[in-house]
């Protein structure tokens, strides 16, 4: 390209449909700062009652490290909204990216507790020695860890598919308002 062309300045179109979610009802920065503040929330009622919770200190250590993270990385979702430095949904989808691999750790027991209630896996959801287990309990509890997982996996893959497509919206926002700049980015360039 030489000194003499000039770049063709077309208005960048923040509401097409390949930047909405929810049937095209909703930004997908609108509902990034609403997962990202749900995960705020979900975090600050999780820390509460672990610690209203009446077992051990130790036992909400866990909880609390976890909460951590939640917070963390929400809040850098929205600096990163706030700033338009879309590199800070990364944290976010890579949390999301370990509670998908949770949640189907947690499946994959709950449906082995489910194929076979008297095995060693059910017993993280019975507590054999205090309280003699029945397949009835077993196998009631493993649903509820199943659905929850699976509830869980789904909104995980969701949150962090809106979480990824927010931060190429505002890598294509920088193409826009920069097209002189060379970015990384998914589209092609229409320089010679």
């Amino acid at each position: 390209m030489t000194k003499t062309q000039s770049f063709e300045v077309t208005p960048f179109q923040h509401n097409d449909p390949k930047y909405k979610c929810l049937c095209g009802t909703v930004h997908i920065t609108m509902a990034a700062i609403l997962i990202a503040v749900a995960t705020i929330i979900v975090g600050i009622v999780a820390i509460v009652l672990a610690i209203v919770d009446d077992r051990p200190f130790y036992t909400w250590i866990p909880v609390a490290v976890v909460v951590l993270l939640m917070l963390v990385t929400s809040s850098l979702v929205l600096y990163a909204i706030k700033t338009e430095k879309e590199v800070f949904f990364l944290p976010y989808v890579g949390l999301m990216a370990l509670s998908v691999l949770l949640s189907l750790g947690v499946a994959v027991l709950g449906i082995w507790s489910l194929v076979s209630p008297k095995s060693s896996v059910a017993d993280f959801l019975v507590n054999p020695i205090s309280n003699p287990r029945s397949n009835k309990e077993v196998i009631g509890k493993a649903s509820v860890f199943l659905a929850l997982a699976v509830l869980f996996l789904f909104c995980s893959i969701w949150f962090a598919f809106i979480m990824y497509r927010c931060f190429l919206y505002q890598k294509d926002v920088k193409i826009a308002r920069h097209p002189h700049i060379a970015h990384y980015t998914r589209t092609k360039t229409g320089s010679a």
